[in-house]
């Protein structure tokens, strides 16, 4: 949200303003942004500080103590219930497969429990799988809109489960780049949040995942904005871990915008906040990201001692797709310690691993990693037979116009023996970049800086 007008401060600290502005302004100020602090204090009056409550008897006080209580202690046994279900669903499925789950599913049917682990294990899919993340989102949607908020005492509450769940939706349609889906979902988040009790946890949950978003979309300034909102309002919940994880995304940010160097200290800030035993894959992710940072800063020497300080290997082992992206970062770490044969195999069979999952556009960028070594190794030759290889897979593979003329002009410029390491790279850069921006269009200018 952009800072608060005047206006707005001033109609607040008058009570002229209808719920859903409220609301909106009070997150704002929660947030902790100083200069609407200083405008809200600016504005307030003694007249503002006062109470028209009538002093209550002992009598009265104790039975409104004892009404809410026991309305509690109700609302407490229904969550618990659910969060066993939750709990059993999920031990059910890790130990037994969807065979072993069906047993438990009986239970779960209708509940907010069922929702709940639909909600964790689109979650934990985030690095794993995208399309399996995504059906567990839509899953978890689906269930949320057959509750009954009654049995949960509160219409408010459910409002936020919808948001959460909205907000787990927006997220995974992101990584599943359904980019035209993510702004819908986060503006139906914010609506159940405005309808919600304002916890401040789901608001900043959307504020990460609308920054991520932004990020996507190459709007780095507006991302980072957004992610410095979301860090300081887990601050002021005492939610370190979760400030942690808003610091490694503000360094992935970083690193879509080409600023590496700043990206590695939001890493090290990162990763020294973050819970490991809370979240392993983040921790491993948050390393692999801090890698590639170091590798495009040309600090090989220390990527090499934190790849085998990480023990990503071992993490890795039984998650091919990651493995082969860190094998990436192996290989790029050999080329700039000049061991090029090594890293010019290691490439080429990176390059296979991804072709073969039908990842073209990064099966394309590991080649032209593999042809920028080439051509410092003085194979002029082979250099233009990968980019015939290359150029002929984009064209059977249906890759877009940009990324298939970005690789036609390296290939033009290997045919004529043009080409020299610097033009491997740009062409490199340029897929990189268009896997995360495909408006980006390529003129063959661009080959020669």
């Amino acid at each position: 949200m952009a800072h608060l007008k005047r206006y707005d401060v001033e109609s607040f600290v008058s009570g002229r303003l209808t719920e859903k502005p409220r609301q909106r302004v009070l997150k704002h100020l929660l947030g902790g942004c100083p200069e609407c602090l200083g405008r809200f204090h600016a504005a307030l009056k003694p007249q503002h500080l006062y109470s028209t409550s009538v002093p209550a008897t002992a009598e009265e006080y104790d039975a409104a103590i004892g009404r809410a209580l026991a309305q509690v202690r109700l609302l407490e046994e229904r969550w618990r219930e659910d969060q066993e279900k939750c709990e059993r669903g999920l031990a059910a499925l890790r130990e037994g497969g969807w065979r072993q789950f069906r047993k438990e599913k009986q239970a779960l049917q209708d509940s907010w429990g069922n929702a709940e682990m639909l909600l964790r294990l689109s979650f934990e899919a985030r690095y794993r799988d995208p399309e399996e993340m995504l059906q567990f989102a839509e899953s978890a949607l689906m269930m949320v809109g057959r509750l009954e908020p009654e049995r949960y005492g509160s219409v408010a509450l459910y409002r936020d489960f919808q948001a959460r769940v909205w907000t787990e939706l927006a997220n995974a349609c992101r990584v599943k780049e359904q980019f035209w889906r993510v702004e819908s979902a986060l503006n139906k988040a914010c609506e159940f949040l405005d309808q919600g009790t304002g916890d401040l946890m789901i608001a900043a949950r959307v504020n990460v995942v609308a920054g991520a978003f932004y990020k996507d979309q190459r709007k780095f300034g507006k991302a980072e904005e957004i992610l410095d909102l979301a860090y300081r309002i887990y601050l002021k919940l005492g939610q370190r871990h979760l400030a942690g994880r808003v610091l490694i995304s503000k360094g992935l940010n970083l690193v879509y915008a080409e600023q590496q160097r700043e990206a590695i200290a939001y890493f090290e800030q990162g990763l020294a906040m973050v819970d490991v035993a809370r979240d392993p894959q983040l921790f491993a992710a948050a390393h692999h990201n801090l890698l590639l940072a170091l590798t495009g800063e040309r600090r090989f020497q220390e990527a090499s001692e934190l790849l085998l300080k990480s023990g990503l290997r071992k993490v890795f082992a039984r998650d091919p797709l990651n493995l082969l992206r860190l094998r990436g970062i192996e290989a790029m770490i050999l080329a700039g310690r000049g061991r090029l044969v090594e890293a010019e195999r290691a490439f080429g069979q990176i390059q296979e691993g991804f072709s073969a999952r039908r990842l073209d556009l990064p099966a394309a960028v590991v080649g032209m990693e593999r042809a920028k070594v080439l051509l410092q190794m003085g194979c002029r030759g082979e250099a233009h037979e990968l980019s015939l290889d290359l150029y002929r897979r984009a064209q059977e593979r249906n890759l877009s116009k940009a990324a298939v003329t970005a690789i036609l002009t390296f290939e033009v410029a290997c045919r004529y023996k043009k080409a020299e390491p610097e033009h491997a790279e740009r062409v490199r850069r340029f897929l990189d970049r268009h896997q995360h921006d495909r408006h980006l269009r390529w003129e063959p200018e661009m080959l020669f800086g």
